[in-house]
């Protein structure tokens, strides 16, 4: 391949997985994702000149390091499906199945005023109060992703959203109208929290042209931002700031040197001021998601013990860590939230790998194909 097809095919906006050749040399088969999708597909590239084409166009993920071509140029790849279930819990602690889709609460399962809504990247869901009746929301027609869903004010949900002009940034949708409107410019915006009455924003910006990040809060009637923490170079992966039911603090986690890995979870001001270290039970690198209980005085997340995720609450002012879920099935916990009265919402399962073949790839990636970037 080129220099030149090489620059074209690794740009910022494209993540490329292993390659496969045609028998003839002149095609290069690779999962692939660029701006236009937020899941892996199959993509052939012409390897002299850089021109592209979608071989494959679903809501199923190809796994990007096992794609290999026969020499007759069928293809053979795996494909990542998520199997999942969703539960709620009731006013008195117990527990019910929610019927949902294929995959649904991949990314996301959250409560927004009485009912869940639930996130898949490629769509939100909303369901009734019994958990019954899901209703897909595909409202926020130039985006391509629904991630990290948060509650922010009565009907509505905010998320981290993708699209060609703004690139990744925070909008909101309002679940019971469909209306929706970008709350952030962009273009390295994501991990969104908001206040119980929707007023302010806080989220995680990072900048394009320096490797650094902050913990912004947004108020969402004046439009003035201030930068609360400034993460350093090591603060690399989910912050997963939630905000307190009375709005004055928010809780987020941080990079700890591995000795005081215990102590990355931390709690800082909405108006700004001075971060408290909140030492945890487990070390926070073994999960991802932390709550704010309903009346601020503990933390709740998620823990694995032998491949089986539960729920679990820590109080803030130490103490042991109590277990609030009985799972005892084999599957990890994807997402989960709380209502302010006090109601679980789980996605639970695991992650199916299945082996497909891919026959006339080779007549498709000769048909007139996109031009190179």
């Amino acid at each position: 391949m080129s220099a030149r097809s090489m620059q074209d095919l690794s740009g910022p906006r494209w993540t490329i997985g292993q390659p496969a050749w045609s028998s003839d040399a002149t095609t290069i088969f690779a999962p692939a994702m660029d701006s236009s999708s937020p899941i892996m597909q199959i993509w052939a590239f012409d390897a002299h000149t850089g021109s592209h084409r979608a071989l494959t166009s679903s809501s199923t993920s190809y796994d990007q390091w096992t794609l290999s071509a026969t020499t007759n140029d069928d293809l053979i790849a795996n494909t990542n499906v998520a199997d999942l279930s969703l539960s709620a819990t009731d006013q008195s602690g117990q527990p019910y199945p929610i019927p949902s889709l294929r995959g649904e609460g991949s990314e996301s399962a959250i409560w927004v005023d009485n009912r869940v809504v639930t996130s898949s990247i490629l769509q939100m869901v909303v369901h009734d109060p019994d958990g019954r009746n899901p209703t897909k929301l595909q409202t926020y027609s130039s985006s391509v992703i629904y991630r990290q869903l948060a509650r922010c004010g009565p009907d509505q949900v905010v998320y981290w959203a993708d699209n060609a002009k703004r690139q990744s940034h925070i909008a909101r949708t309002n679940i019971t109208t469909g209306s929706s409107s970008a709350l952030t410019d962009g273009p390295i915006d994501g991990q969104p929290a908001c206040t119980a009455d929707g007023s302010s924003l806080v989220f995680v910006r990072c900048s394009d042209k320096e490797n650094r990040c902050a913990l912004t809060r947004k108020s969402l009637d004046s439009g003035q931002s201030l930068d609360l923490y400034q993460f350093n170079n090591e603060n690399t992966g989910n912050r997963s700031p939630s905000i307190s039911s009375d709005g004055k603090s928010v809780l987020f986690w941080r990079y700890i040197r591995d000795e005081d890995a215990r102590e990355g979870a931390a709690i800082i001001p909405i108006s700004g001021g001075e971060v408290r270290t909140v030492r945890m039970p487990i070390p926070v690198n073994q999960f991802v998601q932390l709550r704010w209980s309903p009346d601020a005085k503990s933390i709740v997340y998620p823990r694995n013990e032998g491949g089986v995720g539960n729920i679990w609450s820590v109080p803030l002012t130490g103490g042991a860590p109590r277990r609030i879920t009985n799972f005892d099935s084999d599957q990890r916990i994807f997402d989960f939230d709380i209502s302010p009265d006090n109601r679980l919402v789980i996605s639970r399962g695991n992650w199916v790998s299945d082996v497909v073949l891919i026959k006339k790839v080779k007549e498709a990636a000769d048909q007139p194909s996109t031009t190179a970037n």
